[in-house]
Parts: C-alpha cells; sequence; structure tokens
C-alpha cells in the first residue's frame, strides 16, 4: 500500500480547492474524483433530498450539451460517470481510459462547472428518486432499518435517507437546484482526486486553468445537532408473513479511527460471515433466522452497531433476546475469534484499493472528512496494531449505552407495538 502511495501529491490552491494526484503508471484507467460535504447535515427542514437531486441531475446535461449528447461523448471515450449524494458528503466520478485522458478532463470541468439544471430533467429525476424512497420500504430488511433509524436518530437528519423526503422533492425546483450548486461547488469545499495513469503535469496544469481563477466563496458549514435515542423500540405492522428486527446501540464516529477499528474487527466477528457468532447461533445451531447479520455503520456524527434478522414470527422473543444479547456481549470476545475476525477485516479493507475508482474515491473522501488522504495508510497500520485488550476497552465504552431496536412484523403478529413511526 504504501508503495503505490508513495508518489501521491497534494496541492492546495490559493482559494481552497483540494488536488490529490496518484500517479500508477501501470494502470490502464484514469479517475477523476471529486468529494465535496453536502447531504442532509447541510439542509434545511422542508428541503429534505435537494442534495441527492441535485447529483442526479448535474449528470443529465450541461450548458453545452443536453443529457443524450452529453452520454454519448462519454462514451465514445469509453468513460462513465455518476454523482450521487449521502448523511455529509457527496462525489462526483469520472472514469475512462488513460490514452483517452486529455479529451475526458475537459468534459469532467464541464460536467461539474458547467450543470445545465434544465427543467425537463429536474422533473425527470424528482420522479425517479421518489419512487426509490418507495422501493425501499418494499424490501423488508430495508423497512426494518428505515424504523430502526427513526427510532434511534429520532429528530436528528441521519433519521431519513439521503434521497429525501417524498414532499420536499415535489417542492423543489431547477431554480433551487442552481442555487444549491452556487453554495456547495465552492473551490474550499471541493477535492479531487486522481488516480491511475496520466501525466501529473499536464493534469495539474489542467485543474489551475480551470480552477485557480474560480473565486474563494463561503465554504457550506454543516449544521449541529442534538442526537438522543428517543424510542427505545419501534415496530409496525405490514402485509408480510415474517418479521424483521434491527437493534442498535451508539458507536463510534469516522473520526475516531482506533475506536472505528475496533468496532470493524467487532462487527466482523458478530454477523460479518458464515462463521460470525449471529450466523451460528441463529441460523445454524437454532434454525430461527434465514437471514442474519451485523453493521456498524460509522459517519461524521452519531454512528450505530446493529444486529439484524428475518425470521418466523413465533421466534420473536428468543430472537428479539439474542440480538440485543450477542450486541451487548462483545465484550467477551477471545482471543481466537478476534484475530481471525481481525484478519478478515484487514483483507477486506484492503481488497478496496485494488481499482483505481475506488482508491481515488477514499483518497479524495478522507482528505475531504479532515483526516487526510494519507488516512488510508494510518488506518491499516491501526487495524494491524490493534489488540483484544484495546477493542474490549473501546467497546466498553459505548456498551451498555441506550440502544433501540426498530422493525416490521405481520399484521396477525400477538406481540404489542411500542411505537409506531408510520
Amino acid at each position: 500500500m504504501k508503495d503505490l502511495l508513495s508518489g501521491t501529491q497534494k496541492i492546495k490552491f490559493a482559494n481552497g480547492f483540494t488536488l490529490l494526484l496518484t500517479p500508477i503508471d501501470e494502470s490502464a484507467l484514469v479517475s477523476f474524483n471529486l468529494c465535496l460535504g453536502m447531504g442532509n447535515l447541510y439542509e434545511e427542514e422542508g428541503e429534505r433530498g435537494l442534495s441527492s437531486l441535485m447529483q442526479e441531475v448535474i449528470t443529465k446535461g450541461t450548458g453545452l450539451k443536453k443529457a443524450e449528447e452529453l452520454a454519448t461523448s462519454l462514451e465514445s471515450l469509453g468513460a462513465s460517470f455518476d454523482a450521487s449524494a449521502g448523511y455529509f458528503a457527496g462525489r462526483v466520478h469520472l472514469v475512462g481510459p488513460a490514452e483517452n485522458c486529455g479529451e475526458i478532463l475537459p468534459l469532467f470541468f464541464e460536467i461539474v462547472l458547467d450543470p445545465a439544471f434544465r427543467e425537463e430533467e429536474t422533473v425527470k429525476e424528482k420522479l425517479y428518486l421518489q419512487n426509490l424512497i418507495r422501493s425501499q420500504d418494499d424490501e423488508p430488511l430495508k423497512a426494518a432499518t428505515i424504523r430502526f433509524q427513526k427510532a434511534f436518530y429520532g429528530s436528528h437528519p441521519f433519521s431519513i435517507s439521503p434521497l429525501g423526503v417524498i414532499e420536499d422533492l415535489d417542492r423543489l425546483s431547477s431554480a433551487r437546484l442552481r442555487e444549491w450548486h452556487t453554495t456547495i461547488y465552492q473551490p474550499a469545499n471541493m477535492v479531487v482526486s486522481v488516480a491511475g495513469h496520466f501525466q501529473p503535469e499536464k493534469v495539474t496544469q489542467a485543474f489551475e486553468l480551470a480552477f485557480s481563477s474560480l473565486p474563494s466563496g463561503v465554504k457550506p458549514i454543516p449544521k449541529k445537532h442534538n442526537h438522543c435515542c428517543v424510542i427505545p423500540e419501534c415496530l409496525e405492522r405490514r402485509s408480510l408473513r415474517d418479521c424483521w428486527l434491527v437493534y442498535g446501540i451508539p458507536a463510534p464516529p469516522l473520526q475516531e479511527p482506533r475506536a472505528r477499528s475496533a468496532f470493524e474487527i467487532l462487527n466482523t466477528a458478530l454477523g460479518g460471515g458464515l462463521f460470525s457468532r449471529l450466523f451460528l447461533r441463529l441460523r445454524e445451531e437454532r434454525g430461527w433466522s434465514y437471514h442474519v447479520g451485523s453493521l456498524y455503520v460509522p459517519l461524521c456524527g452519531p454512528s450505530f452497531f446493529c444486529s439484524f434478522a428475518g425470521f418466523l414470527p413465533r421466534h420473536f422473543r428468543d430472537v428479539q433476546d439474542l440480538l440485543r444479547r450477542e450486541i451487548e456481549g462483545m465484550g467477551s470476545i477471545d482471543s481466537q475469534e478476534f484475530q481471525e475476525a481481525k484478519n478478515y477485516t484487514l483483507g477486506t479493507y484492503l481488497t478496496q484499493f485494488e481499482g483505481v475508482q475506488s482508491l481515488a474515491a477514499l483518497l479524495a473522501f478522507y482528505e475531504k472528512i479532515g483526516l487526510g488522504w494519507d488516512h488510508i495508510l494510518t488506518y491499516e497500520t491501526i487495524l494491524r496494531q490493534m489488540t483484544l485488550e484495546e477493542a474490549i476497552r473501546e467497546f466498553r465504552i459505548y456498551q451498555g449505552q441506550n440502544g433501540a431496536m426498530g422493525g416490521i412484523v405481520p399484521w396477525d403478529w400477538e406481540g404489542s407495538l411500542v411505537g409506531e413511526i408510520f
């Protein structure tokens, strides 16, 4: 890993724009990844989904090219591109053959700096996002997770999907997207990572020409929000045959790498594979669940560590108790189980850097959130050095804090609902 990143350069422009260059001569591709602060933490009430809608429409044409013409221009060069927004960051990504770098790069500038936001494209992408939001509730595990996050986060913006709220999206216009683009696409809010086969001098000159003359502007600041778990248990009756539950506790955020590495390893041990605790105890030993696992979701802000399962209603109380018990019991993991989980976690971490696309994305992301592009190397070292004793110590900081449970159950389920969200 260190050899791969040995040639990485960081260039900071006077207006705050940051450029990262990672030449990899043996690659046949070049990848451009722009990361910006945006999403739930930056949006106002009543405009949830503004960032996601902007990112969908930004790929649908520029001032010079309509959507079809832009797509044809890129595809004729063998390139592909996409844009997205999350809870606190968004990205524009373009990748293509290194031999066409000189022709691809101007199109990247065109997409980022001169999006058209045509009304017909805004209408289409608004409908697309609204349908996507509806479809999330059709998949049982996603539906259960939505209810868990509502219970866990309360009024915090992380309780809402980055895709937005259907009614809020209805109110958004192309004019509002242009305003939001001006607010978010400020040089000081932008980090671009270039990885693959390219000539650093030529690429730097191109970015200087495109970005150095842009005014500094005002860097957007994420809003501060209080977080508290307001509903310990929140279930909803649905037209389905099975129960789906998600139980989670508070966990360390992205900005705490040592604690984060401990939870990554513990998550692997709990539900990250076919030999994890939850899989063995819920499915193999008892046969209670056919879909079981765990997730650790580190965010820039309040984060969570959760277990989940899908199962027949007659096992409800048993599964509910076991999901809670297994998470709380991670402080008793033994040395062999910990080492096996650590090895698997490290291997999974390193596979992220096999492609220039994911490498460029992670370099830009870590630089943008303040950990620095070289956090990739630092985090690998932290993972390798993490001991069982330190992992248990980090876990016990969060163990016993207020957790939350969310889920969906059949209409004829005989239990009682503590709270309903919808």
